[in-house]
Order: C-alpha cells, then structure tokens, then sequence
C-alpha cells in the first residue's frame, strides 16, 4: 500500500517516493508532463521507485548525502527505468525519455551513451560510494553532454538488464539486499 499525490507549481519533471510516518507515499508534478506517454512512463517510474523502497527498504534515503550517493542512484534509478520498461511493454528508450526528446535526439543520446559506456562505468566506479552533487550524471542540464544530461540513467538501466540476465527471476532484483546488489554493480562496472 502507498500514497499517491499529485500537486502542481514546481514544473520539473522530478517526482519521487518518501516515507510518510510508515506509509509508502509517491509524489508526481502533475504539470512536467506535457503527453499521455510522459504521464504513463514517468508515473509508471516513481511508482516503481515506491515498490523498491518497500520491499529493499536499505535504498531509502533519509538524508541529502544518502539521497545523491552515487551508488544507490545507479542502482535504483536502474531499477525504476527497467521495470518500467517491463511494466509497460515499452522500448528502453521510451522507458529512459518517454516521448521528451525528438527520436533523432533519443537516437544521438543513446549512441554516445553506448560509445562512452566504458567512460561512464570508470565514472560510477570511482564515484560509486560518493555523495557529490557536482557530479550530475542523474540531472537534465546540458543536452550536449550526456555526463550533464542523464546518462545515469542510461547507466543504470544496462546494469539492471545485465543483472536481470543472471538471475532467474527479474522480480527477485526488487529484493536483493543493498550490500548484495552494490557487489554486482561493482563487479559490472569492472566489465
């Protein structure tokens, strides 16, 4: 069981999930979504995010050091945008954008993501147990340079399809105690 709240007035696309006393509660910005695919995709991703939280209760945050750690982003954002893209039967670039970016602009994104994946595993892999707002890997700030424009996210969800490769059940990856899941995202990032 959670909470669902809608609200207006912050216009960005950022929602989350909290703890409310001990109740799950889910927070969309009702106006950052423009279509009906935003609405479903990213609705679809903090959701997620609430469900995660629930059941691997060590990747909530309390604090604003634990909320940017490098690692526990990597990994739960991974998660959110692999089962969302699972949820919805939808491509991964669907599940990492939705319809925010033009297809040619997804297109450019995800090849120079996929051509700088060994920089980006080095990147998590030094900052992996840091908590450093400088490093903006999980923001939207410059649309030509991926290190400034999501690639975080992109990062996680080849993570998360990588571990889902080697369990035998997708859904146990909802489960997997932080330290256990962390050691497979160190052992990946060595790949």
């Amino acid at each position: 069981n959670f909470t669902l709240i809608l609200f207006t007035g912050q216009n960005t696309s950022n929602g989350h999930a909290f703890m409310n006393g001990s109740d799950m509660t889910v927070w969309i910005p009702v106006e950052a979504y423009r279509t009906a695919l935003q609405v479903k995709v990213f609705l679809a991703h903090e959701i997620i995010h609430g469900i995660h939280y629930l059941l691997s209760p060590g990747f909530y945050f309390r604090n604003e050091s634990e909320r940017i750690h490098t690692g526990r982003q990597l990994i739960s954002e991974g998660i959110a945008t692999y089962f969302t893209k699972q949820a919805l039967g939808i491509s991964g670039s669907e599940a990492l954008w939705a319809d925010y970016l033009t297809e040619q602009a997804v297109n450019n994104w995800l090849t120079e993501c996929r051509q700088r994946d060994k920089e980006l595993k080095m990147l998590f892999s030094k900052h992996f147990s840091e908590s450093d707002d400088n490093l903006q890997l999980f923001f939207a700030n410059d649309p030509s340079d991926i290190l400034r424009f999501r690639a975080g996210y992109y990062a996680g969800l080849e993570f998360v399809k990588w571990l889902a490769g080697k369990l035998r059940s997708e859904q146990d990856i909802l489960k997997i105690p932080r330290s256990d899941i962390e050691q497979s995202a160190l052992v990946y990032l060595s790949c």
